[in-house]
């Protein structure tokens, strides 16, 4: 990242942040992106995956983070199946329909013809040696794809093979190998060399099993078979004429419907089931090693606890054994140490000790236990005293430093004592008033004010609406004029300054003497076990309600492209990859369709459309920086833009377009054009 580029992202700031928009909504952010395909792309050594959840996404792993490239599947067809044909170094992409996708970096083309294969859960393969993508559909049959359209080559069905059995191209003997079976089924392997099937190996070693994943293994140049059931959790080499069983040091579990694809000098495994779904793991010699995730990660279901850590500045969520820390997206920890799996723990920030505290919750018996979080890994506290195992308690920041901790409930009976966790030990507490007995009732507490808000809970015989505030030494009982109605969730909002209380009914602020109603548009009716929370470095707020999480925010970061590319043929592409949020960096990728050609990143304040002759057109105005870079072998140049950490560029725009030196191409006389980016730094 050279010194220019973070100047001209500074002048963005300077000249245009007075024009920044301000649109606040609820945005949604997926709980999970499920994996769908996945292949590895030989030009760009990159893992490319495709996910769907509101929407159809195509993420980039580059051997350590999974990226997302914005917009890339935008008005595409939905992709069924991913791989890829090395001789043309395109990616091919099989959708509904027998449409297949080609790309190449710069643009998806479509095309559809012949005899497609019908609908179903089919077995994929392209093979190399006759560069056919190869298909065996669930009824059986063998349709291929020539680079034009499809012919129906095969009629008969391989037997003891189930549909969706495992296909890949084997390097050794120059054909496709089909492993196939279910539970039950025996399960066979063969070869197709274009004309006919051969049996390999009746009763395969493997056993029964459907829907596992194959690949080769570059490193053995042996295809390896993992998965397939319900509990297999074995790793199978194909020799050529036999399975062999690769003893592994650890798995990523039991997988159905997995990918497993060739990934540079290595094998990657994309979890799609239990614990490893969304995850990534490499097969390193006879060890499976956990290699990162696809963001964002999973939000554990109901239940999900969240504490604002000030001093790593991020969101702390802990449930069912996992725990995620969120900074605008998920991000994996592996903490060396993990609390025992429960549902709704308590937690919150105690500056005394500067860690997020967790104590108790349930799964199946409630717990009494206590945890600290250092921002890396959890340390099981052994305080002298400690309350009673519980869940559905109110915790919250103290006034004093610390936390304190009211009521809950262990199931038969409802709580109405009080503790205080002074940073390394329990303190039982009888101040002169005390709240009546009561759980799950939400509770915030004010920085500005030093009060904790209390509101509402559920009593052994009653539902309360009362507001409570604790400034420490006291609880005294508010009486406003205004009664919040179906309170279920609070934080401390900064932009306002003040307590929020959310519900089924509303949205509500304390301002210190009363409740003030607002409207932030609630995206969803708030259920029992929706959790909010805030995330005081960018005031936005976060709520997770179970099975999503939605985010309120000014405005969302994002990249659209504009214009049109100028070259003879192909035209070079500039792509986004990651969102441009402040504090981070994300990626402008050129395809310059050019091995080790010059290219050249023009950065502006806004987009432009000046005619420069035969029909190409600078598309980038006021410009305020140009980088020079030299594209890979494979036509490949990036250039990651660092945005400053000011929260004030949010809703800042800036453009940008590339140029490539590739005389033979350009209408111009030296350099091809791509089309035009914009981009919206925001959250």
């Amino acid at each position: 990242m050279s010194d220019c580029t973070q100047v001209s992202i500074r002048a963005i700031s300077f000249l245009m942040a007075a024009c920044a928009s301000v649109a606040q909504s609820w945005v949604e952010v997926a709980a999970s992106v499920p994996t769908t395909a996945a292949v590895w792309d030989h030009v760009r050594h990159r893992l490319l995956l495709v996910g769907v959840d509101s929407q159809q996404r195509c993420y980039e792993w580059d051997g350590s983070v999974a990226r997302e490239r914005l917009g890339e599947l935008a008005g595409q067809r939905t992709v069924l199946h991913l791989t890829q044909d090395r001789s043309r170094g395109v990616v091919l992409a099989l959708a509904e329909g027998g449409w297949v996708g080609s790309w190449d970096g710069g643009a998806w083309s479509w095309t559809n013809g012949g005899t497609p294969p019908p609908a179903g859960q089919y077995s994929v393969a392209f093979d190399e040696l006759r560069r056919r993508l190869v298909v065996v559909p669930p009824a059986g049959g063998v349709h291929e794809w020539n680079g034009q359209q499809w012919s129906a080559v095969g009629n008969n069905t391989p037997a003891g093979v189930y549909p969706g059995g495992a296909f890949a191209f084997d390097p050794v003997s120059q054909r496709c190998v089909l492993y196939g079976g279910a539970m039950g089924v025996p399960s066979s392997t063969w070869s197709w060399d274009g004309f006919a099937w051969t049996l390999l190996a009746a009763n395969s070693a493997p056993g029964s099993r459907g829907r596992a994943g194959l690949a080769l293994d570059p490193q053995r140049n042996r295809l390896i078979l993992y998965g397939g059931n319900t509990t297999a959790t074995d790793t199978w080499m194909w020799s050529g004429s036999n399975w062999t069983l690769v003893p592994t040091a650890s798995d990523p579990g039991p997988q159905r419907n997995l990918h497993l694809t060739s990934a540079g000098t290595g094998l990657v495994l994309v979890g799609t089931s239990g614990a490893s779904a969304g995850r990534l793991w490499r097969l390193a010699g006879n060890v499976w090693q956990p290699a990162g995730g696809l963001p964002p990660l999973p939000v554990t279901a109901s239940g999900s606890m969240f504490a604002w850590d000030p001093v790593r500045a991020n969101l702390v969520s802990y449930n069912g054994g996992t725990t995620l820390v969120f900074d605008r997206r998920w991000v994996p920890v592996q903490p060396t140490v993990e609390p025992p799996s429960r549902v709704q723990p308590m937690v919150a920030w105690s500056s005394l000790g500067q860690h997020v505290l967790m104590f108790g919750g349930s799964q199946l018996v409630p717990f009494g236990d206590t945890w600290t979080w250092n921002g890396s890994d959890w340390q099981a506290r052994q305080p002298s005293q400690s309350p009673a195992p519980r869940f559905g308690a109110t915790m919250a920041e103290d006034p004093r430093g610390g936390v304190v901790l009211f009521g809950g409930t262990d199931g038969p009976n409802v709580f109405g004592d009080q503790w205080y966790w002074d940073g390394t030990d329990w303190q039982s507490e009888l101040p002169p008033t005390l709240p009546q007995p009561r759980a799950y009732a939400p509770a915030a507490t004010d920085p500005i004010r030093a009060q904790a808000v209390m509101w509402g809970g559920l009593g052994p015989a009653m539902v309360f609406s009362e507001t409570w505030l604790w400034n420490g030494t006291t609880w005294s009982l508010a009486a406003p004029t205004l009664l919040p109605v179906g309170g279920v969730t609070a934080t401390y909002r900064p932009s306002s300054g003040r307590v929020l209380l959310l519900g089924d009914r509303g949205a509500y602020e304390w301002n210190g003497t009363d409740w003030l109603a607002q409207g932030i548009g609630l995206p969803v009716p708030v259920q029992s076990q929706a959790r909010l929370a805030a995330n005081r470095a960018t005031g936005q707020l976060l709520l997770h309600g179970g099975s999503s999480m939605r985010v309120w925010t000014h405005i969302l970061a994002g990249s659209a492209g504009y214009g049109a590319a100028c070259a003879v043929g192909r035209a070079p592409a500039l792509a986004a990859i990651d969102r441009p949020v402040p504090g981070a960096a994300f990626v402008l990728e050129l395809t310059a369709r050019i091995a080790n050609a010059p290219v050249f990143f023009v950065l502006g304040l806004a987009a432009g459309n000046e005619a420069i002759g035969s029909g190409c057109r600078s598309l980038v105005d006021l410009q305020v920086a140009t980088q020079l870079l030299v594209a890979d072998g494979g036509g490949i140049a990036r250039q990651p833009v660092q945005i400053p950490n000011d929260l004030a560029l949010r809703g800042v725009q800036f453009a940008a377009q590339a140029a490539v030196w590739h005389p033979a191409a350009s209408p111009l006389g030296s350099v091809t054009l791509t089309s035009g980016r914009l981009m919206t730094i925001g959250d």
